[in-house]
């Protein structure tokens, strides 16, 4: 099919961030520290909004030592991209960090506890690497949240925007489609990733805006979440292999709901008995795996519906501990309200568990859903999280397309010029994947869908409810997988309902 995304933006062979990093202890309002007046005003004003689409405080944009705070324009070019957030945008204020008396450039905060998102804009390339680095690590005042900032996002834009007369003239530059070009920083000053890792990704203003919300996932919060996830579910594994090596039938029930192999039958052949031990223990992960899953869910969901947490059914019980009969209770709750793709393979994966078994190893499940809860309640990550997370390759026994190639494929795939402003033109159009796996490609293709409609003033979240009753459809083999893609889909606005699903 024919390219319709047009100007996509690219990684080029500009020189990469200088390798020595030495902290610039210039003040932030120094002639030496500060290129140029406009700084960072002509990219926030050009491609974000405040929170409320109320004019910002005069105050907020005025500059030090007598710079000029050219403001005629209060509502800015791209401001529908985050329309339907609650982004609030400071521009070089004092005393946001509570760290460091450095001051960010932009700093973007978000409804709790959605991290906050540092822009950096230099116009000298030997100078991003340290800029971004800095803020990397610190922490908010308690009044901005408290949080810490996990994302930078460098950008390195021309001298010509530097050199305009005032901060029409650069709007009007961005706005034409000058290039910029920029990357991410995530982690800590010392522990960090860059994407790229070398060099920058070239885009126009618009392609920045698209850049900043999957760059803003917090990859050190991810790997955490990854590896309490992966120890938590090798214990609950462990508990189910055992309970069945008393019982087969437990092992075998299990297998037959997720439609996996459960061999019971020992062999004269060595490698035969490890490939059939290795077999159990991949179902027994994929059980242990969709429990963990669910209650990690539920936490999110917490208080909405009358839908009880955790904590509040562990306090039901004579001895404060989680019960397999009181979380089926509370699984049976939320499936009277909704969610059924994740909650049902869940209940039916703990009804096959014997009541010993599974109350001695709740509590530890329970832990381990609260130990990347932080992680889940990111609406902008959760989708990330349940793929790279809970997909476990070797446990579905395939291959799956990694969430940056399902990107690339959904920009491809997906044209951007038809009428996204339209909510109509959302509900028309029809997504499917009849072999969905995990649900990355699902995953990717709804985020393009719904981003487009956000930068044409829409607001996606209204249509959730429609789009996944009737125009997202996903099929595949195993139970196991049309929950992971419930899971991902879901995530998007977890506490909007829908009746049903394709």
């Amino acid at each position: 099919m024919p390219l319709a995304y047009s100007a996509p933006a690219r990684q080029c062979d500009a020189p990469p961030a200088t390798e020595n990093r030495t902290a610039n202890t210039q003040p932030r309002n120094s002639p030496e520290s500060d290129p140029g007046p406009l700084r960072s005003q002509f990219i926030c004003r050009t491609i974000l909004p405040t929170a409320t689409g109320q004019p910002p405080n005069e105050e907020r944009h005025s500059y030090d030592q007598g710079r000029p705070a050219q403001r005629t324009h209060r509502y800015h070019h791209i401001r529908e991209c985050i329309a339907g957030t609650q982004w609030t945008i400071l521009e070089e204020n004092d005393g946001t960090l509570a760290t460091s008396s450095r001051r960010p450039d932009i700093l973007i905060t978000r409804d709790w506890p959605e991290p906050p998102i540092v822009i950096e804009n230099e116009y000298s390339v030997s100078r991003i690497e340290d800029d971004c680095l800095n803020k990397l690590g610190q922490t908010l005042q308690s009044a901005l949240g408290g949080q810490t900032i996990h994302t930078v996002v460098g950008v390195y834009s021309p001298k010509e925007l530097q050199d305009t007369a005032n901060g029409d003239q650069a709007e009007a530059m961005l706005r034409n489609g000058a290039t910029l070009q920029y990357a991410a920083y995530n982690g800590k000053p010392d522990e960090y990733t860059r994407f790229p890792k070398s060099g920058f990704i070239t885009g126009n203003i618009r392609n920045l805006v698209e850049f900043v919300r999957p760059a803003a996932e917090p990859a050190d919060l991810i790997r955490q979440a990854a590896e309490t996830l992966a120890k938590g579910t090798e214990i609950a594994a462990k508990a189910i292999i055992d309970a069945a090596a008393t019982n087969t039938t437990i092992g075998v029930q299990i297998a037959e709901k997720l439609r996996q192999p459960w061999p019971i039958e020992e062999s004269e052949d060595a490698k035969q008995n490890q490939a059939n031990r290795e077999a159990r223990r991949q179902t027994a992960n994929m059980a242990a795996t969709i429990i963990i899953n669910a209650m990690a869910y539920q936490q999110n969901l917490d208080g909405y519906s009358g839908i009880k947490g955790l904590a509040q059914i562990r306090e039901s019980t004579n001895g404060h501990r989680l019960t397999k009969d009181t979380v089926i209770t509370g699984f049976d709750y939320i499936l009277s309200v909704n969610f059924w793709p994740i909650f049902h393979v869940a209940k039916e994966m703990l009804l096959q568990i014997p009541a010993s078994t599974a109350n001695s190893m709740l509590e530890q499940m329970a832990s381990t859903a609260d130990g990347i809860i932080e992680a889940v309640r990111h609406n902008d990550i959760a989708g990330t999280l349940f793929q790279k997370l809970i997909a476990d390759r070797k446990t579905l026994k395939t291959y799956y397309t990694t969430p940056e190639a399902t990107t690339l494929m959904a920009h491809l795939a997906i044209p951007e010029d038809l009428d996204w402003a339209n909510p109509e033109t959302l509900k028309e159009y029809k997504i499917a994947d009849y072999a969905c796996g995990s649900g990355g490609i699902m995953l990717a293709s709804y985020q393009r869908v719904r981003d487009l409609h956000r930068l044409h003033n829409g607001n996606p979240n209204d249509l959730h409810a429609y789009m996944m009753q009737e125009c997202l459809t996903a099929c595949d083999i195993m139970p196991a997988a049309v929950h992971l893609t419930a899971s991902l889909l879901s995530s998007a606005v977890p506490t909007v309902p829908y009746v049903g699903t394709r």
